[in-house]
């Protein structure tokens, strides 16, 4: 007989469905977490396939925009110098002493004995027939000075000079016993030296009377003595500087003059920065400093260390001026000159081109670049995309105008696209095997987390309230080496990550406030900091002007530290212990300084307070008189001084540039400059504004005088600074 098999209970049932039931979930669940995964890594990668291109052409575009805006800067900063330094020059008493006598003497050249003997004009005659002109830039006849004090400086210091070429500048006396000669052998050496202070090609001074001619050059070279105005080099940017720009330079400025193939010398791209001399009012005469063509490529090429700036074999960078010229050298000229000969000529250049680049070893003013790069520069617009090179190559481009106000010049920053898109290719194959290699490890690690899913979260959910309750001292326990207790690392990592943010942005609230105090007065400083924390200002330059009335002291010294060229040393330290007395009495007047200048001073009193700060502008210039006094009994050399007082309302606060700064500026700071300068010496002048709050602590007289243009001005002196020993 057949025993019949056991049922399954109930219980037994249930039990496996239940197992069953599991299973599935478990199984849904991973292909679930497998199929989410591997759609992400589809469409990560069609996305970044097809938003590459667009990545890295905006990574090169913000590379050259930086290198082009970092570059810009400091040219910029390089030609303002200049102009900084020409302009201090013009206002050297030395430099207004050396003009004046050598103009005069110059002139005096024309009236009496400065007429050369037949043999001597033949010999100036056969010198310019030789190899002084370059080719077809100026006729031979044309070239020589039209004056008699012209040809006569020129044969004495250039034919029969002993010494040839760039050596001239050694001849310090002609030996003719001329009045010229002899203010030639007393200015030369100072003016030789100055110029080889500033590292410049040459220093010209020119008479701005009726001919502007030029009395002297350094280095003796053929533009000495002839007219700027009627001369051979009358259409050079130098002389239409002259004529057309000089006289509308304020005073204690400077101009700079474009880059021209200047015949002097001997057509090499050549800029000037020119200003006029004063002495004390009155113009006599103009100083010009001339700046070699390669001045700026150091700066456009990084001192050929391209490989410091990650820009490849073909990135480069050059300025180009308003006629698109260039106006700083071209990479490939300084890498491979044969190889650039060639792609100038393959683009179809005309010949002149290269005969011109060749024959003075630069691509300055011999390189056009007419790109669309270029022209929308010019403009006024930043030029940021593809395009192609003056050289017809495809580039990435990125080109802004120069801000720079005596010349229209724009910087080019750019790559060639096929070195450019190198790494791209090699970006997105690696992408794509990144890809196959990725979904089987994402299908590998969904199993193991749909089986692993049971595990508790609970100290996970715990973590995440009390940090979001704002408690980032939470650490969770490990979890062991799982999804969770990843998770937990996960979260322990960010718990630390915004402990350290809080310490970060405690850092950097103390690094916020160095960097106000050393911008801005300490009063200012709260304002600033609790208005960056309301988000009512993010940067500097959203800092508004804080306006206030005040009055402001501009003080101008002379003569108490020129103690000569033999002792340049205590001449440096009296002038800068003059300063720093200068400066420790503005802080205990309770005074803040607006600018600073050797031997020139602004201050500004009331700032602080309501009114105009009189009282004390009063106790400074006072103070500063007693200091004054002082200090020429120490030195035993007399000096003088100036002082312009104005009351009124002015602006206060950060000035935009490259470096955050304080000033002060607004028709006071104006007005008390202008009269300091034409104060007297010894005087101090104060406006009507200020005469009205003097005139109790001081005895007042009315003084009449004039501005620079000739206006009628109402000032009034202050008696007890009418001698230096007051």
């Amino acid at each position: 007989m057949t025993t019949p098999s056991p049922q399954p209970t109930v219980e037994q049932d249930g039990q496996a469905q239940g197992a069953s039931r599991l299973r599935s979930s478990g199984t849904v669940l991973t292909r679930m977490f497998v199929a989410v995964a591997v759609l992400a890594v589809v469409v990560i990668g069609v996305v970044n396939v097809v938003g590459a291109l667009r990545i890295f052409t905006a990574t090169i575009d913000s590379q050259l925009s930086s290198l082009a805006t970092d570059r810009a800067g400091t040219v910029t900063n390089e030609l303002e110098h200049v102009k900084a330094q020409v302009a201090v020059l013009a206002q050297d008493a030395s430099i207004a002493a050396a003009s004046r006598d050598l103009v005069s003497s110059f002139t005096e050249l024309g009236e009496s004995g400065g007429e050369l003997t037949a043999s001597q004009e033949q010999e100036l005659v056969e010198f310019y027939a030789r190899d002084e002109i370059a080719s077809g830039a100026v006729e031979e006849s044309a070239a020589i000075p039209q004056s008699m004090s012209g040809q006569y400086v020129q044969y004495h210091y250039i034919v029969d000079n002993p010494d040839v070429d760039s050596d001239r500048a050694l001849l310090v006396d002609a030996g003719d016993g001329s009045a010229y000669s002899q203010m030639h052998s007393q200015y030369h050496p100072m003016l030789r030296a100055r110029a080889e202070l500033l590292a410049v090609e040459d220093l010209l001074l020119i008479d701005l009377g009726a001919t502007s001619e030029v009395v002297y050059s350094v280095n003796k070279r053929i533009d000495v003595g002839t007219s700027l105005q009627s001369g051979p080099y009358r259409d050079s940017t130098l002389g239409v500087a002259l004529a057309e720009r000089l006289d509308t330079v304020p005073p204690g400025e400077a101009i700079l003059v474009d880059f021209d193939r200047y015949v002097p010398a001997g057509g090499s791209p050549t800029m000037f920065a020119v200003a006029a001399v004063r002495d004390k009012t009155e113009v006599v005469g103009a100083v010009a400093v001339a700046l070699r063509g390669d001045f700026l490529d150091s700066i456009t090429t990084f001192d050929g260390g391209w490989e410091s700036v990650n820009v490849g074999d073909t990135g480069e960078m050059y300025l180009v001026g308003s006629d698109s010229l260039m106006r700083s050298v071209s990479r490939m000229w300084v890498e491979d000159p044969a190889s650039y000969l060639s792609a100038v000529e393959k683009e179809g250049y005309p010949p002149e081109v290269s005969a011109a680049i060749n024959d003075v070893g630069t691509t300055v003013l011999g390189q056009p670049v007419a790109t669309d790069a270029v022209a929308a520069a010019l403009n006024g617009s930043v030029f940021s995309d593809g395009s192609k090179s003056y050289l017809g190559v495809r580039t990435f481009v990125f080109a802004q105008p120069l801000a720079v106000p005596d010349l229209d010049w724009v910087i080019v920053s750019e790559f060639a696209r096929s070195e450019a898109r190198g790494p791209l290719w090699g970006y997105l194959i690696t992408l794509g095997l990144l890809a196959l290699a990725v979904i089987p490890v994402v299908t590998i690690i969904a199993v193991y987390m749909g089986r692993r899913l049971t595990r508790p979260v609970e100290p996970l959910v715990g973590a995440a309230d009390a940090i979001a309750s704002g408690d980032v001292d939470v650490e969770i326990p490990a979890l062991g080496r799982n999804e969770y207790g990843d998770l937990g690392n996960r979260i322990n990592t960010l718990t630390r990550e915004l402990r350290e943010r809080d310490d970060r942005r405690r850092e950097e609230e103390r690094s916020t406030s160095q960097v106000l105090l050393a911008a801005l007065p300490p009063r200012l400083v709260e304002g600033v900091r609790g208005a960056i924390k309301d988000g009512t200002i993010t940067v500097a330059s959203d800092f508004s002007d804080l306006i206030s009335d005040c009055t402001v002291i501009a003080v101008s010294v002379r003569g108490y530290f020129d103690l000569g060229a033999s002792d340049m040393e205590q001449t440096l330290e009296v002038s800068t212990e003059l300063a720093k007395s200068v400066e420790e009495l503005a802080r205990q007047c309770d005074l803040e300084r607006a600018r600073s200048t050797p031997g020139d001073f602004v201050f500004s009193a009331g700032l602080q307070s309501e009114g105009h700060g009189t009282a004390d502008a009063v106790r400074f210039v006072g103070g500063l008189l007693v200091l004054l006094a002082e200090l020429q009994e120490e030195t035993a050399h007399t000096g003088e001084f100036r002082i312009g007082v104005s009351s009124g309302q002015v602006a206060s606060g950060l000035l935009r540039g490259n470096e955050i700064s304080f000033g002060t500026w607004g028709a006071p700071v104006r007005t008390a400059m202008l009269l300091s300068q034409i104060a007297d010496p010894y005087q101090a002048l104060v406006d009507e504004v200020a005469a009205e709050e003097f005139e109790n602590s001081w005895d007042l007289r009315r003084v009449e005088t004039v501005d620079l243009q000739g206006s009628e001005l109402v000032v009034f002196a202050l008696d007890d600074s009418s001698s230096p020993s007051t």
